[in-house]
Order: C-alpha cells, then structure tokens, then sequence
C-alpha cells in the first residue's frame, strides 16, 4: 500500500530539495576543517549562510546565532579587527547617505 500525497509536488522541487539535503551534509561534515586556517575562508561564508537560512526558514534563533559566534571564535581576533576597521568607512559613507537630509 503506497501513501499517495494530498499535494502534487513538482519533480524538480524534489530534486532541488534532495540536492540542497546533500550540500548541507556536505558542509556539516566539512566543518571540522573550519580548525586548519587556509580552508576557513571557503567554510566560513557558506556556514554562516547555512545558519542564516537556519533562523530564517526555521526559527532557531538561539541556536543558529551560538554557530555564527562560534565560527567567529575560530577566526584571528587580528584578522577580525582588521576587517571591521576596513569596513567602517564603507558603512559610514552607506549610513550618512541613508540619513534624512
């Protein structure tokens, strides 16, 4: 006896979601590599998008905010300065044509 769905789902919908299955194993499994410093500039950016859509699609707040801290834990507090130092110009040229005149 087969279970028949109540809503006709679109093959590519279910491709789409077994790939998306398979690259979030992918990254998860690849995480520990987060510790060797020349492969935290590619596991970086992806995990912290991985977490992102965690919060937003899931409502996991606490949890997807603890990982995006702990990956920041991970990188050089030097090289994290720096990148904040770098970027403040940019966000004040961004904010102060923003502001209401």
């Amino acid at each position: 006896m087969s279970i028949q769905p109540s809503v006709e789902v679109p093959m590519f919908a279910v491709y789409m979601a077994g790939a998306a299955s398979v690259a979030v194993a992918l990254l998860e499994l690849a995480l520990p590599l987060l510790l060797i410093e020349r492969f935290q500039k590619w596991l970086i950016i992806p995990g912290f998008l991985l977490h992102i859509a965690f919060y937003v699609m899931l409502s996991l707040a606490t949890y997807s905010l603890t990982c995006m801290l702990l990956y920041l834990a991970i990188i050089d507090a030097n090289k994290t300065a720096g990148f904040i130092e770098a970027l403040g110009p940019k966000l004040r040229r961004v904010s102060q044509r923003l502001a209401p005149a």
